[in-house]
């Protein structure tokens, strides 16, 4: 009899620890269920609320966890205690006109402090995925100590991300911005439609431009100084024909409306000196140095990450002297950025 107890007490003991032993396997091996919320701090534009949020709960998709969005803290808060969440994400965020900075904490429901916090900042810009990655890198060892990622099912289906709203992909998971590319170059040609009082004497000419500028973000738009190198021709015929070249180059302005659009479109402005050569049939080769002024709006179908195509309809004034020259250019341009 007491040899059967005893083995009734060792094979009961074993079930146990083998049934404990299968139960913390389950607990290690599932992806851990977080709660993420982010809110604009004093001052600060709500409208990256969303874009904060994804980059977060992307990051945290690829930590081999599932995030679901919440709008507040204390939404956060009351979903966590409802859906037995293992944590809370929380940020709040400041920004001015040209940066941004960040701050998360790591919670667990009901905690009274929180377990990590990080902070980061950067410029605003298409790459505020790597500002939240790197205030949430400082508080995921905290996370993935119950929870650790497993870098063999991080590509695979575990974890999903549960965003309120349509999802543009319909994975449900956001793709990450891609990467800002400051420097445009456009190069293109176009027909020039003279007017005013040089159409007497000349109709249409050509006209050719190169348009290099430097590309800066102010929240959903793009303002891009540059350096606009232009050359037109046309042939007056009048008591004499007379070839009339204009060589405009100076500063130009870009002012996109919304720099993520497909197309794009912006508005520019340039005005520098330009050089106006007449060759004549009955006299020398002259020449003189004019103001111009010139201004348009441009149309931008991006065609991949770095090249686009332009529709742009410009008019070019240059203030010669006896006589104003001016024209309209529907021009045609190749654009890359890098």
């Amino acid at each position: 009899m007491g040899r059967l107890c005893a083995r009734k007490v060792i094979l009961s003991t074993a079930c146990l620890l083998l049934v404990c032993g299968f139960a913390v396997a389950q607990q290690a091996d599932r992806p851990a269920s977080v709660i993420v919320a982010v809110v604009p701090g004093e001052n600060a534009d709500p409208a990256y609320q969303s874009v904060l949020r994804d980059a977060l709960m992307v990051t945290l998709t690829r930590n081999r966890m599932k995030p679901s969005a919440a709008a507040t803290h204390e939404d956060a808060r009351t979903a966590a205690s409802q859906q037995k969440a293992d944590y809370l994400v929380l940020g709040t965020w400041r920004n001015t006109a040209e940066t941004i900075e960040l701050a998360i904490e790591a919670w667990l429901p009901g905690g009274t402090a929180p377990l990590a916090t990080g902070k980061a900042s950067g410029r605003i810009s298409l790459t505020l995925d790597a500002v939240a990655g790197e205030a949430l890198a400082a508080v995921l060892p905290s996370m993935q100590a119950r929870f650790p990622a497993d870098p063999a099912a991080t590509g695979g289906e575990t974890g999903t991300v549960a965003a309120v709203g349509p999802s543009d992909a319909g994975t449900g998971i956001p793709e990450p911005p891609e990467r800002w590319r400051r420097v445009e170059l456009a190069v293109g040609g176009a027909p020039l439609v003279t007017t005013g009082s040089v159409a007497d004497y000349a109709k249409i000419g050509a006209f050719s431009a190169i348009d290099l500028d430097l590309r800066f973000a102010v929240g959903r738009s793009a303002l891009a100084p540059g350096l606009l190198a232009s050359a037109g021709w046309f042939r007056a015929t009048g008591i004499g024909v007379a070839d009339i070249l204009v060589i405009p180059v100076g500063p130009d302005f870009h002012w996109t409306f919304a720099a993520d659009s497909n197309p794009g479109v912006s508005l520019h402005a340039a005005a520098g000196p330009a050089a106006v050569v007449a060759i004549t049939s009955w006299a020398d080769t002259v020449w003189k140095i004019s103001p111009f002024v010139a201004g348009g709006i441009i149309v931008d179908f991006r065609l991949g990450p770095a090249l686009g195509l332009r529709l742009e309809a410009e008019y070019t004034v240059v203030f010669e002297g006896s006589m104003v020259l001016q024209g309209f250019t529907p021009r045609l341009a190749l654009r890359t950025r890098f």
